[in-house]
């Protein structure tokens, strides 16, 4: 059973409310046409949106058939950053959506009705995928010389900043300091080529890229000062949970089983050829060093990192693993 933070009525009411603010009605989770197609085969119907990052599991379980295997006839969507995700599961749009652990951290602080399902694309402490960039030429070489540049970010206070604020603290420097610029991961290259920002904060597959492309890395922050955090996470709304938790379960595993085959290195070409294709990247340029996933969350990283959001000032008031986290998720 979920807990009943998680299904109270005042955190319903929310769910209406923001909804009705941003002019979007409550939709179905497939047209009707859809779902009598899902119901003729068995299958429970599901729509699920993907993050720039971090999507290829989901792929994998809808080609192999990993989500047919445990009862479900998903759609895949791509979709945008974190909170974009975020709006469309408010909406009714869709059922599931791959958003970011502090933007999950930040909804719930706020009284929005979500819960994180299970986990997905999280730090390793061994990973080489993700780093500060910037230009040869641009005289920055610590994060401490970061100190009123401008630093190109997925999302403004949506998780892909924090490891540098932490760094940024660890080197005596003010993390209020840095000048933060929302960034999607594509357009990364460009933007520091082009003099826009001074340093990008990327992951591979973009990390990689734009290594390549001759730029210099600071460090690996994140597998520094946050390691085994999630970073992006499946997420839904509390009234969808509440009616669907059969379903959730079936996704998760579904998903189990789908990074079971993305971490076998037999698989890698296939996996790679996923990331180029949805990522619309030449497959000469995708690393061959996949980012690290895992659908089960490690509690106590998660824990930690909440503390470290509170700290920041990231959150309006303290949200604990509990409150954001289904009780039936995937646990390591």
């Amino acid at each position: 059973m979920l807990s009943s933070s998680k299904l109270s009525k005042p955190r319903r009411a929310a769910a209406v409310a923001l909804a009705s603010v941003l002019g979007l009605s409550a939709l179905a989770a497939c047209s009707s046409g859809q779902a009598s197609e899902a119901a003729e085969s068995g299958l429970t119907p599901l729509k699920i949106i993907v993050a720039p990052v971090h999507f290829e599991p989901a792929y994998i379980a809808d080609r192999m058939g990993f989500f047919e295997d445990h009862g479900l006839d998903v759609s895949v969507q791509p979709g945008a950053d974190a909170q974009a995700n975020f709006a469309q599961a408010l909406s009714g749009d869709v059922d599931i959506v791959t958003t970011s652990w502090t933007v999950m951290a930040t909804s719930n602080a706020e009284g929005v009705p979500v819960t994180a399902i299970a986990s997905n694309g999280y730090i390793s402490a061994e990973s080489k995928g993700s780093g500060v960039l910037v230009r040869p030429d641009s005289g920055i070489t610590s994060v401490a010389d970061l100190a009123g540049k401008t630093i190109g970010v997925q999302g403004v206070r949506s998780g892909s900043d924090l490891a540098v604020l932490l760094a940024a603290e660890d080197a005596g420097t003010d993390p209020d300091s840095l000048v933060q610029v929302a960034l999607p991961f594509p357009a990364m290259q460009a933007a520091l080529e082009s003099g826009q920002v001074d340093a990008v904060m990327a992951v591979d597959p973009f990390f990689s890229q734009i290594a390549g492309a001759g730029m210099e890395n600071l460090g690996n922050m994140q597998a520094q000062f946050t390691p085994d955090v999630p970073s992006t996470v499946w997420a839904t709304t509390d009234n969808w949970l509440a009616e669907n938790e059969e379903s959730a379960e079936k996704f998760a595993a579904a998903m189990e089983d789908a990074v079971a085959y993305y971490e076998d290195p037999a698989n890698l070409e296939e996996v790679r050829a996923i990331t180029a294709e949805i990522s619309q990247t030449d497959i000469d340029k995708v690393t061959k060093v996949l980012p690290t996933i895992s659908v089960a969350f490690k509690r106590q990283a998660a824990s930690d990192n909440l503390s470290a959001l509170s700290r920041l000032g990231y959150l309006t008031k303290e949200v604990t693993f509990e409150d954001m986290v289904w009780d039936r998720a995937p646990m390591n």
